[in-house]
Formats: C-alpha cells, structure tokens, sequence
C-alpha cells in the first residue's frame, strides 16, 4: 500500500476513509487521497472549499429564538395539524428530504 502523507489521518477497518477525513484534510493531502481511490476525478469538480455546518445546537444559543418566531412556528403547526385532521380543506404539502435512495426511511420522514 502507497504511505499516507502525514497530515491524513489514518484509516482503521473501523474507520476507513470518509467525507470528514476528506474534509479535514490539508488540500495538498486531497489531491494525494482522490488519487489513492482513483486516477481521474469526477466528483465535485466544481466546488472550492468545503464549509461545516454548525451543529443546531450552537446555532439555537447565537440565535435565540423570539417572540415573533416561536409565532410563525406555532400557527404553522396548528394550521398543518388542522389540515391533517381534516379540519382544513387545504393541501399540505411536505417536500424533502432532497434525494430519497431508501423508500423505507422516506415513509418513516414523512
């Protein structure tokens, strides 16, 4: 097997290259790990960084949710409820997640 450079981290049969490892890695390192899967590269050709999204957690402690917000939130779930129970003669539409590939978790989201 070809060394790993030494900013990758290791893989583990537990733990084999991912997305984060990728992510973390230093660009030159990358280059080095696309190259270990593959000699041509095709996938994200057209993206020039990668950006972590914070967890929801964070984002609920820098952006508090007021009064007008929780609201919104509360009308629209009632209205939705009402919908569902026939209450409403309205179409609800719930749309997501954007790419279904397991039909049983889509019915389980929905």
């Amino acid at each position: 097997m070809t060394p790993v450079p030494p900013s990758l981290p290791s893989p583990s049969p537990s733990r084999p290259y991912g997305n984060a490892d990728f992510a973390l890695a230093k660009p030159r390192a990358r280059r080095y790990l696309i190259y270990l899967v593959t000699k041509h590269r095709t996938d994200d050709l057209r993206i020039s960084g990668i950006n972590p999204l914070i967890s929801p957690a964070v984002l609920a402690y820098y952006l508090p949710i007021n009064e007008r917000v929780a609201s919104v939130v509360h009308t629209a779930r009632t209205e939705a409820d009402a919908i569902i129970h026939l209450q409403d003669d309205r179409l609800l539409a719930v749309v997501g997640p954007c790419s279904i590939h397991d039909p049983e978790a889509a019915i389980e989201y929905a």
